[in-house]
């Protein structure tokens, strides 16, 4: 049986080899050898701090999102979503007993209040 032949290259040569070539990339990457941190401007616009406010039309309710993720309502802790936290969500009454619930103009879902137990349930 004949031995594997291989190429062994000293690991202080391939170290080199990556040097130079990390090193060649940043010198066709780089702006005349600048620095990002020497090309960076700040922006003429000022942050104003965040968006604007929810807006709900008058005839929902508005419910702030607990940091669990849930509100109450109807006397019961419903779960919304822990993404919605300290969000408010609009409910809307579409039915007798049904309510969509609202983030901004998206419906997350619509709950009914009019089982026998009183426990709400998602209907769509």
């Amino acid at each position: 049986m004949k031995p594997v032949v291989s190429v062994v290259i000293p690991t202080y040569n391939r170290r080199d080899l990556v040097i130079r070539t990390i090193q060649q990339l940043k010198e066709e990457v780089g702006v005349n050898g600048q620095t990002p941190a020497s090309l960076y401007r700040s922006s003429h616009r000022p942050y104003t701090g965040g968006l604007p406010p929810i807006e709900y039309p008058g005839h929902f309710i508005v419910k702030m999102v607990t940091n669990a993720g849930t509100i109450r309502f109807k006397k019961k802790v419903l779960f919304v979503a822990n993404a919605l936290k300290q969000h408010h969500i609009g409910l809307e009454e579409t039915d007798d007993g049904v309510w969509s619930i609202y983030f901004c103009q998206v419906l997350l879902a619509r709950i009914s209040h009019t089982e026998c137990s009183g426990k709400p349930h998602l209907v769509a």
